[in-house]
């Protein structure tokens, strides 16, 4: 495109280049965080963003809340948390403001408490995880800003809609066999589910679809698009942290070194799962209800009840298991996501303008193919950021750093 002819349609008027740089300002970190290899790749595009993705799996705090840092190997090391730190540091020595996935399995301090469906409100855990959310937030918040970053963004989880689609030892003439994997680093994706809460030995999946069906005890576990991955606590974490955001952000306006700094709340990360048959049951998607549940001051039913601060409603987006595939499945996407918060706008006179941030894209999902990483991904990139700046996108993450080399018959080492 010629960037001296205005798109007409930018973000920001007509600084068309500009709008594409704020799409592909970021990528997600690679495993290689140590190496070097991809410095140049973030002066050529003009990065200003990592997404740092389970940094904080250890992260922890101790038996009374008030100190912050991580266990591994069942003892707390007080004072700092790794990998996050490491990771940190990897993406401010390199000039990158941080975007955090937080939240994605449960603390170890807490594992002692069941899953977070369990948690009595009244009890020890709910408040201990506000203070862990709020040491998290603030140890990100202050490493980041001292080390030069603009802003950090946070997410909660990642990609819940199909984040433990089926339990472990899945077999569909043995229910016996099923596990769920156990709470802490590295176990639990959805920690939160209390299996006393479902019908483990029994496959259902569509039972689960249903809205209507929703706080049906006798359904089954919570396959990808249950609607009970919202209520059920994903919109609860949401709103902790976003308290948290509140509290660290209260706590760092004093000081004037951190002036002009921002911390935000962005959500829900999904993939869209529930826009391929929601619709054809006359029921909202995911996302929608996401929203409803986070802004609609009028309703008292579960779909309404979070009233929970949020910067950006992220969403993720792949083209096909090619790279060839239209966009009709993302401009559905953001189409409904903008009806939604336009409907609700109208009925909350306090709501707050919510940006759309793709924080997470990329040709294809399909990791058995050089589409990210050739001219096939490149030409499938040219024509999808102006569609992206279309649609108002605000910004975005890309798939993954990836240098492009190594035996392209390996499949791991197409990245």
């Amino acid at each position: 495109m010629d960037t001296q002819v205005p798109f007409n349609e930018g973000i920001s008027g007509n600084d068309d280049l500009g709008d594409l740089k704020r799409i592909y300002q970021s990528a997600n970190s690679p495993a290689e965080q140590a190496l070097d290899q991809f410095n140049q790749i973030i002066t050529d595009t003009g990065m200003k963003r990592t997404r740092l993705l389970l940094s904080d799996v250890y992260c922890d705090v101790d038996q009374t809340g008030d100190v912050f840092g991580y266990t591994m190997d069942g003892v707390f090391h007080p004072g700092d948390c790794q990998p996050l730190a490491w990771h940190l540091e990897w993406a401010l020595g390199r000039g990158l403001s941080p975007h955090v996935a937080v939240a994605a399995f449960m603390p170890p301090r807490l594992v002692q408490y069941g899953p977070g469906e369990s948690w009595n409100r009244n009890g020890p855990a709910p408040a201990l995880f506000q203070k862990y959310a709020n040491a998290l937030v603030r140890y990100i918040a202050k490493k980041s800003f001292d080390g030069g970053a603009s802003s950090v963004i946070f997410e909660v989880s990642n990609e819940a809609d199909i984040a433990d689609s089926a339990p472990e030892n899945w077999s569909d003439t043995n229910p016996s066999a099923y596990r769920l994997k156990p709470l802490g680093p590295w176990g639990r994706w959805l920690w939160w589910t209390d299996p006393a809460k479902y019908v483990l030995k029994q496959w259902t999946p569509l039972q689960t679809h249903m809205m209507s069906n929703a706080e049906d005890p006798t359904l089954s576990y919570p396959y990808g698009g249950d609607a009970r991955r919202l209520p059920r606590q994903l919109l609860p974490v949401q709103k902790i942290f976003s308290q948290a955001i509140d509290t660290v952000r209260a706590e760092l306006a004093s000081n004037n070194s951190y002036s002009g700094k921002t911390l935000e709340m962005a959500g829900p990360a999904l993939v869209g799962l529930s826009i391929n048959y929601y619709p054809a049951e006359n029921l909202p998607t995911l996302e929608e209800v996401f929203l409803d549940q986070t802004f609609n001051p009028l309703a008292d039913t579960y779909l309404a009840k979070f009233n929970a601060r949020l910067d950006r409603f992220s969403f993720h987006y792949y083209g096909s298991t090619d790279g060839t595939g239209g966009f009709a499945f993302f401009d559905n996407l953001v189409d409904k996501a903008k009806a939604k918060l336009e409907a609700l706008k109208m009925n909350n006179a306090n709501m707050p303008d919510v940006k759309l941030f793709l924080s997470e894209w990329g040709p294809t999902a399909f990791e058995a193919t050089d589409v990210n990483y050739s001219h096939k991904g490149a030409a499938w990139t040219a024509a999808f950021l102006p569609e992206a700046v279309k649609k108002k996108i605000s910004m975005g993450s890309y798939l993954i750093i990836g240098d492009g080399q190594g035996d392209p018959n390996i499949t791991p080492a197409l990245g």
